[in-house]
């Protein structure tokens, strides 16, 4: 999920989209890390012999896209977000947001980060913490709540300076 914050939103056409899904796909299913799935990407356009075409996942892609999309990709966790992704692991929860508990306040500091970097780090958050929250309620629904979710708060609330910069006006 975190794949396309690594990219800016003028760099996602629908071809970029459908080649950054397949690439989702394909590194969820193998468990890759961003290096295993760049090598796998570029092993996949080095075997194509169908000229600006190539098979990834279980797409069709065109090459120049792929390539745009690698190089993006490659400058973003070089650069933009050094020390915030791991190139050789493949989990997306720095944060361990599991040990959040009722009454707990907790400031996570991003201003150090660059802008993709704060992206990635706040849309892991409201979507690791979404997660718990729908979890925790399901299971409470059921009246299966137990163990370390029990502990988890019923409600999360996020501040969060310069909102503007994380989600569009609407």
């Amino acid at each position: 999920g975190s794949l396309y914050t690594l990219f800016d939103v003028e760099d996602l056409d629908e071809k970029a989209l459908a080649f950054i899904a397949s690439m989702s796909e394909v590194a969820r299913a193998e468990g890759l890390t961003f290096d295993s799935l760049i090598r796998k990407v570029e092993t996949s356009l080095r075997g194509s012999d169908r000229g600006d075409w190539f098979s990834f996942g279980n797409t069709t892609h065109h090459k120049a896209t792929a390539h745009k999309i690698l190089n993006r990709m490659k400058h973003a966790i070089a650069n933009q977000l050094k020390g915030v992704v791991l190139r050789s692991e493949n989990t997306d929860q720095p944060i361990p947001i599991h040990d959040l508990r009722a009454g707990q306040l907790w400031v996570v500091d991003i201003t150090q980060l660059s802008d993709k970097g704060q992206r990635l780090v706040f849309q892991t958050i409201v979507r690791t913490v979404f997660q718990r929250l729908e979890e925790r309620k399901s299971l409470e629904l059921t009246g299966q709540l137990q163990g370390e979710l029990a502990g988890f708060p019923k409600h999360v609330v996020i501040f969060v300076d310069e909102l503007n910069k994380f989600v569009p006006a609407g």
